[in-house]
């Protein structure tokens, strides 16, 4: 065989050994972040929240004096507010309900966390749908669970902010038996509130990287008459069901 003809091809071979590294080298640095994040939640629960629980004893111990700018039981309250959103970023950095319960449930948990911490104006109604049986078929690895988990944490966090839906619908099916679909679905303002003509804002580039670190695709497409769809596209991912 010709030089001329071997070179395309030990090229070609060169660049998939290169982007097979830099595809490793991604999935190991979204571990080590995960690690990190995992860390980072741990410090503040073991330490900053026990310093807390501290502070709320010796709050109890303060005895009643007479008119004061803040009260005791004023300052329990300010702490205990601060506790629990240190247990929420805790939660958020670290999700102990993805390795509790599952991906599909975790996914549920995120939607209603979230309209749940929503002032009452912004609340909205929401239903979560997962095909019959695809929980149990799904052949996900952890860090694509977590990344997964990370994309529609993020996508439903801009629909609760953007979209100004009454309603919104969170599901999971396959797709040519082997590949999974999520869609994310809004009635609120569509497509060009929503994303606006700057799609490389800091949470759009991260949903796509995310994405690009497990091999999926996402896209966000107007509904007509109004509203958006956001959809997770995993391919290879749903494992055959036994004959």
């Amino acid at each position: 065989m010709r030089d001329d003809e071997c070179r395309p091809r030990q090229i070609s071979s060169s660049l998939a050994i290169t982007n097979r590294e830099l595809a490793e080298t991604r999935i190991r640095l979204a571990q080590e972040t995960e690690a990190e994040r995992k860390r980072i939640s741990r410090d503040l629960h073991d330490q900053t929240l026990a310093d807390l629980r501290h502070l709320l004893v010796a709050i109890d111990q303060i005895p009643p004096a007479g008119p004061s700018p803040t009260s005791p039981s004023q300052l329990r309250n300010d702490v205990e507010m601060i506790s629990n959103e240190i247990r929420h970023i805790c939660e958020d950095l670290s999700p102990s309900v993805l390795a509790n319960v599952g991906l599909l449930p975790a996914l549920e948990w995120a939607l209603s966390d979230c309209v749940s911490h929503l002032p009452q104006e912004r609340k909205f109604d929401y239903e979560f749908i997962a095909e019959a049986g695809i929980e149990e078929s799904l052949s996900l690895t952890p860090t694509e669970q977590i990344q997964i988990y990370r994309i529609l944490q993020e996508a439903i966090s801009n629909a609760s902010r953007h979209a100004e839906a009454a309603h919104v619908r969170l599901s999971i099916k396959r797709r040519n038996k082997a590949d999974s679909i999520i869609e994310l679905e809004d009635d609120g303002k569509g497509f060009d509130s929503e994303i606006g003509s700057n799609k490389t804002g800091y949470g759009l580039a991260n949903i796509r990287s995310r994405a690009d670190i497990i091999g999926a695709q996402v896209s966000w497409v107007r509904r007509a008459p109004h509203g958006c769809v956001f959809t997770l596209l995993k391919a290879n991912c749903v494992a055959s069901s036994p004959e």
